[in-house]
């Protein structure tokens, strides 16, 4: 049956990673003498800092120790060197595994835990099969996995012939103190190294294009828009203060740190990656992890995207050129920082609808776990896009309740503000700026806006000095 083996080559080892806490948690005040006298113990929520778990599981150990050893360099060698039952730090993870710290749906986990490793690509697959699973019964019955573990994360990495690419996969388990069972996963695409192709070099002959474009637009346009202002008894710095300024600005920064993270990937050849991935040494052999090569991979083209935003923006000065474009954009800019105010004043009041729907609803409904999902929902709810059904479902008072005074305050207090400022300002800007419409620009005057004075002034005739008219 095809598989993901069928279509990729999985690349060395993948990782079966651990975190647990402490056995000896403490409650809290109020419930520290009622689980004194049923007998119970209380487990922290999070396996970070002091609460994590950091002692060596004996059992394990030994029974790891006791498991016949494989050839070092054998290429069908099926476990790594890493032993489950001792505790790898946070540092030595990272810089032996390349193994980072993973955001999940309940908690952050740093690259600390017991990990196992198991070589994916070998010859003789069912007896790895039957190892495996001899391993893993083995490891449950020696409390591997227990009521302390928060964190089961299975990592590894492969890498498609057709598409030039790898994909790092990271599939979280969280398992809260109460016991549900959360499931996430992190997969992202990646190119190992981004000039080993035609269009990879081409690429490449961009960067170096964008780099000069930068160095112009930060001294060259910046020099210009500053003895502008100066020219008209304004500081210089206000340009960098304009909508112009802040989006050269941003054009040259996100430019240089893109250009700068796209060489980041220029330094190791696609097959050195693939081969020290795949090394078999009892020392050095195991797991590598390509989870923040392939991060700041995906953080390339959102800074892409970044980019066009910041560039679409500053194109919005040509176009208003046009005067009527001009007045609508000067009364836009005027509204917002009115509209800023205002929404400075009403933010206490949106985070108390984001804390009140986690805090009533988020025991009970997913999409209201945690306060980041509850934010987004409520932006749902603004949009038009509301998910009450949920919320009519598990409580019909409060969620009626929260709905009519949502819509008080958005409908007849946001939108109609926004409206009412909208209004006064385009009024402000018309008295102020508006004025008898301008004469047409003819032929001459795009002429001088678009080409530099130094060209105007050398295609000019020469007129003839005062010797040469006698």
């Amino acid at each position: 049956r095809d598989g993901l083996a069928s279509y990729n080559l999985l690349v060395g080892y993948m990782a079966i990673r651990t975190q647990r806490v402490r056995a000896s948690g403490k409650c809290d005040r109020v419930n520290e003498k009622v689980v004194a006298k049923l007998g119970g113990i209380c487990h922290d929520l999070e396996a970070s800092g002091d609460d994590q778990d950091t002692a060596n599981i004996q059992p394990v150990v030994n029974y790891w120790n006791s498991l016949p050893q494989d050839v070092q360099e054998d290429p069908d060698r099926f476990r790594g060197a890493a032993n489950p039952g001792l505790f790898a730090s946070p540092e030595e993870n990272h810089k032996r595994r390349n193994i980072v710290t993973l955001r999940g749906a309940i908690a952050r986990y740093d690259a600390g835990g017991y990990s196992l490793n198991y070589r994916m690509e070998i010859s003789n697959k069912t007896t790895a099969r039957d190892k495996y699973r001899k391993d893993l019964q083995n490891l449950r019955n020696l409390n591997w996995l227990g009521v302390t573990t928060r964190l089961l994360v299975l990592s590894f990495s492969s890498y498609n012939f057709d598409y030039d690419m790898m994909v790092s996969s990271d599939l979280m388990i969280e398992v809260p103190p109460a016991g549900m069972i959360h499931t996430n996963y992190i997969i992202r695409p990646f190119k190992p190294r981004m000039d080993e192709t035609r269009q990879e070099l081409d690429q490449t002959y961009a960067d170096y294009v964008c780099i000069l474009i930068a160095g112009y637009i930060f001294f060259f346009v910046g020099y210009t828009e500053r003895r502008h202002k100066m020219k008209y008894h304004k500081a210089g710095i206000r340009y960098y203060l304009s909508l112009n300024g802040i989006c050269d600005l941003a054009i040259v920064i996100i430019v240089v740190v893109n250009v700068f993270l796209r060489w980041q990937f220029k330094s190791k050849k696609t097959g050195d990656s693939l081969e020290e991935a795949s090394k078999t040494s009892a020392t050095d052999g195991g797991f590598k992890s390509f989870a923040e090569q392939a991060f700041w991979y995906t953080e390339v083209f959102c800074l892409d995207g970044v980019l066009m935003v910041f560039i679409l923006l500053r194109m919005l000065s040509f176009v208003r050129l046009n005067r009527k474009i001009y007045l609508m954009w000067h009364a836009l800019g005027k509204a917002t920082i009115s509209f800023a105010f205002f929404i400075g004043i009403l933010a206490p009041l949106l985070c108390g609808f984001v804390v009140f729907l986690h805090s009533r609803f988020g025991p009970y409904v997913e999409d209201y776990a945690l306060l980041s999902s509850a934010s987004l929902q409520l932006y749902k709810i603004m949009t038009g896009n509301p998910s009450t059904g949920n919320l009519l479902a598990y409580d019909r008072v409060w969620a009626l309740s929260f709905v009519l005074a949502f819509y008080l305050v958005i409908t007849f207090g946001l939108l109609n503000v926004f409206t009412t400022i909208v209004v006064d300002a385009y009024y402000l800007v018309q008295i102020t700026a508006g004025g008898p419409p301008l004469k047409a620009w003819g032929w001459e005057r795009y002429v001088q806006w678009a080409v530099p004075s130094l060209v105007i002034s050398l295609c000019q005739p020469r007129s003839k000095g005062p010797q040469e008219v006698i």
